[in-house]
């Protein structure tokens, strides 16, 4: 019922949903705060191999961007599901709070987190990586949904050299997929 409830507002904002009715505030808070640990532990920063694995991602757009001048591409275009955005939100360092998400968090903990799917991973989302060519450097400005946000680490604010943004964000030897991908202790992680 609240999935049900959770589209229905996203659709038809102006509209009380009749599956919202049976939730309070409270209800709906908890419940949401339940998808956010959810999308956290599977797609966020809940385990490094989540947002690690994006390298890959990350790679590709920086090798499409050094060929671009050659083959004369001006634009290159992903569509993606849910999941693969948030781990390349991560892998960002964007939207990353200082605790983490648990069940036992502080009600004030709660409502000033970063990591908000509602809020990041809204219909329609996108992350655009732009290419500058400043005084001869390159340099890449990174939007989300349409405005433009810092990466972490990244030395110069909004536009950030090509190169530093490869080594912040190990684009080169450090993503080594299989590696990621094949953990020597699967099983119990204690949340």
């Amino acid at each position: 019922m609240y999935v049900t409830c959770a589209f229905e507002v996203a659709w038809h904002k102006e509209q009380q949903s009749p599956w919202c009715a049976v939730f309070t505030k409270e209800d709906i808070q908890i419940l949401e705060y339940g998808e956010e640990l959810k999308y956290y532990w599977r797609d966020g920063y809940g385990f490094g191999v989540n947002y690690q694995q994006a390298c890959v991602l990350t790679r590709d757009i920086f090798d499409r961007f050094e060929s671009s001048e050659a083959n004369g591409q001006k634009a290159l275009f992903y569509f993606t599901h849910s999941g693969t955005l948030l781990k390349l939100l991560s892998h960002l360092g964007l939207y990353r709070d200082i605790f983490k998400l648990k069940h036992d968090i502080t009600k004030e903990q709660k409502l000033a987190r970063n990591w908000r799917v509602s809020y990041i991973d809204v219909f329609g989302t996108n992350v655009v990586f732009v290419l500058y060519s400043c005084s001869g450097e390159l340099k890449v400005l990174t939007l989300h949904q349409e405005r433009v946000v810092q990466v972490l680490g990244c030395p110069d604010g909004d536009l950030c050299p090509l190169d530093a943004l490869r080594q912040i964000l190990g684009a080169n030897e450090s993503c080594q997929f299989a590696k990621i991908c094949n953990s020597s202790h699967p099983g119990h992680y204690e949340l």
